[in-house]
């Protein structure tokens, strides 16, 4: 079987991106798009040393003439299929390294992965570090417990409120009335894609403080942000029908055979965490960045937004750098410094303001109420004087 799947490769793989095929069937595009897509499929994936063996049994005469041809072949497959585009002339010429195709288009895309691990970036820039997600849950927890003592110790205080003790008890304890307080299902909060993103600002975002898009030609090895320009260099990548499929099987192949650092994954979630939206695609793709062949801007910012985090968590601290850079550049703005004010003086004191105003409210009632049953006037304010006229 496997002789087969060979020869069925290396038939395809030759006969790819050829203007000589006149076979209807094998030079239709989708039809091709799908051999693409199995032959990447890191389950699929068939040993490099059977190919010059297979040439050999096809006349090749010898092995370093078959080595030499399907030095040509991938090379020229491999910087066609790469969604990540490089403009560098990097030839594939050590057969013997990668194992199969999957690991050939990987090494061409992160050929160093070593090399990921300086931070190029300014680090004296002091960076508020973010919370984890259980860190933000205790957090919360400790909200409700602030507003459900509040609530009990007013209602036991106020005289007109005595007999609503139990009442208020019964509804603090609910365990809905809980995830209402809190501002979250705590059930779904660990499977919420959005609570997977990094915390990066959306292009839309950045461009609001003034940041601009330039396309990296050197690919992943590129990406860096340039301070005095407020520039984000990004590769190219082009986004069709075979991106996604094309990505995951390098996020998998790199999460199960790569030890150093997952610049790979790490890549795909700073594209997750800054595409949220079909604007966010159209700012990349004017400013060269992505080149999207699919059918909208929306259906692209649908498959990033769908693409899942990585199975381990990956630390690169070249790209961790570029994240902190940029999030201290938009977090240096007045409207952002402003609105982290409102969100920490006032929407985090929210519930107890809600409270408080709900509570005042029923005291305005039981105090009208009262007051239309007594005379109010005449007994507590005394007499209220009256403006003569003249």
């Amino acid at each position: 079987m496997m002789a087969i799947d060979t020869c069925f490769l290396l038939n395809f793989l030759e006969r790819y991106s050829s203007d000589e095929d006149t076979d209807i069937v094998s030079s239709a595009a989708n039809w091709i798009n799908a051999g693409v897509r199995d032959a990447l499929m890191l389950e699929n994936q068939i040993p490099l040393f059977l190919f010059p063996k297979t040439l050999q049994l096809c006349g090749v005469s010898t092995e370093q003439v078959a080595i030499q041809v399907l030095c040509n072949v991938f090379d020229r497959f491999t910087k066609d299929v790469s969604p990540i585009k490089i403009n560098a002339n990097r030839v594939i010429g050590d057969m013997a390294r990668p194992a199969h195709l999957l690991e050939l288009l990987y090494r061409f895309l992160v050929p160093d992965a070593a090399a990921f691990d300086d931070d190029q970036q300014d680090t004296n820039v002091s960076i508020t570090e973010q919370p984890s997600l259980d860190e933000v849950e205790k957090q919360q927890f400790q909200d409700y417990d602030k507003v459900k003592k509040a609530c009990l110790q007013v209602a036991r205080n106020v005289p007109v409120l005595t007999g609503m003790v139990s009442l208020v008890g019964k509804l603090m304890a609910s365990k809905e009335v809980q995830k209402r307080l809190n501002g979250m299902n705590l059930g779904s909060i660990a499977n919420s894609p959005l609570a997977q993103e990094i915390k990066v600002p959306s292009v839309t975002q950045l461009a609001g403080c003034g940041v601009r898009f330039a396309p990296a030609p050197e690919g992943i090895a590129g990406i860096s942000f340039d301070r005095a320009t407020t520039t984000l260099n990004l590769p190219v990548i082009t986004l069709d029908g075979n991106t996604e499929v094309i990505l995951r099987n390098l996020v998998a192949y790199e999460a199960v055979a790569v030890r150093g650092p997952l610049v790979l994954a790490r890549y795909t979630e700073l594209l997750n965490g800054i595409i949220d939206t079909a604007k966010d695609v159209k700012i990349l793709k004017q400013s060269g960045v992505v080149v999207n062949q699919m059918k909208s801007n929306k259906e692209a910012a649908e498959m990033w937004n769908g693409m899942c985090r990585a199975t381990r968590i990956s630390k690169v601290p070249r790209l961790d750098g570029v994240i902190r850079a940029v999030n201290d550049h938009r977090n240096r703005t007045a409207m952002v410094r402003a609105r982290k004010l409102l969100k920490k003086y006032v929407f985090r004191s929210w519930k107890i303001l809600t409270l408080l105003a709900s509570l005042v409210m029923l005291l305005l009632t039981a105090l009208q109420t009262f007051c239309s049953a007594y005379p109010c006037e005449s007994t507590w304010f005394g007499t209220v004087p009256q403006l003569q006229r003249p």
